[in-house]
């Protein structure tokens, strides 16, 4: 024997024991690599143990797609691990994005915002068009919402 954990399978009928057992297998063998990854993937310890965390809420949630074996459930949970971190790089990317265009130099803007929304929502009708930029087509929106130019 290699002294590595034999793999759980589960059954079609299983119960929630069998699952708790299952997850707690899972856990056991593989929750070190994974934190040692994560942590190689995040910016602090916390993080990375959210990663794991969120890693293997993943694997409870799909328990029944988790591969049986070792080598092949360790890959199963690095690949979530991973695609987990890259969807937190692209929102954070996405937002970053979004904070850049919404940023204003107010000395550009008349001194009074709801003229300048009015005026805004005048040029561009009644809804604002996919060729105007980010920012303005924001703004008409949310004039839209908040009823300023009405």
């Amino acid at each position: 024997m290699s002294g590595e954990p034999a793999a759980v399978v589960l059954p079609v009928d299983a119960t929630s024991d069998d699952r708790a057992e299952r997850l707690a297998a899972l856990f056991d063998a593989h929750e070190d690599r994974l934190y040692r990854l994560a942590r190689r993937l995040a910016a602090s310890a916390d993080d990375a143990r959210d990663l794991v965390q969120d890693t293997f809420l993943r694997a409870a949630k799909s328990l029944r797609s988790v591969p049986v074996g070792l080598a092949k459930e360790e890959a199963w949970l690095v690949r979530v691990l991973v695609n987990i971190r890259r969807d937190q790089w692209r929102k954070t990317a996405v937002r970053k994005r979004s904070a850049a265009t919404l940023r204003v130099d107010v000395t550009t803007y008349p001194s009074n915002l709801e003229s300048a929304f009015k005026a805004m929502l005048r040029r561009h009708s009644a809804s604002p068009s996919r060729s105007m930029p980010v920012a303005p087509r924001r703004c008409c929106a949310l004039a839209k919402v908040t009823s300023v130019g009405h």
